[in-house]
């Protein structure tokens, strides 16, 4: 058996692989890494699709809370324009009233210091006293 060709060579090498089941291993073992890359792929695209679930429940959170911040602005607005217009009003009042007051604290017929006779003549009656 030293002297051996190639065809016994290659004749020996298929017997075993059939006779060993050497010829479905390499089949079965082309199929076993066909469906471990899809399993790999499978488990790749679920975390993929939990990191995308993830990003959508926290943008849908996160608008929630920018809503929520918007409607309390909203309300600050609102809130402000009735201090607005209370502060307005009561300028309006305070400016009214200094108008309206009268100089002379004395004096029995106080009315509005302009535009009247009696507020005049009740200075210059304190006027002629002195």
């Amino acid at each position: 058996m030293p002297d051996m060709d190639w065809t016994s060579i290659i004749n020996t090498t298929i017997t075993g692989l059939l006779a060993g089941g050497g010829l479905v291993t390499l089949f079965t073992l082309q199929d076993k890494r066909y469906a471990a890359m899809l399993e790999n792929i499978t488990k790749l695209i679920d975390q993929w699709q939990e990191i995308a679930n993830d990003r959508k429940a926290r943008a849908e959170e996160l608008k929630k809370d920018l809503d929520k911040k918007d409607d309390k602005i909203d309300a600050l607005y609102v809130e402000l324009n009735e201090v607005r217009t209370q502060l307005d009003h009561t300028r309006t009042a305070e400016a009214v009233a200094k108008t309206m007051r009268c100089d002379k604290i004395e004096c029995l017929d106080r009315k509005p210091p302009f535009g009247t006779q009696t507020n005049n003549k009740c200075h210059e009656k304190e006027l002629d006293n002195h």
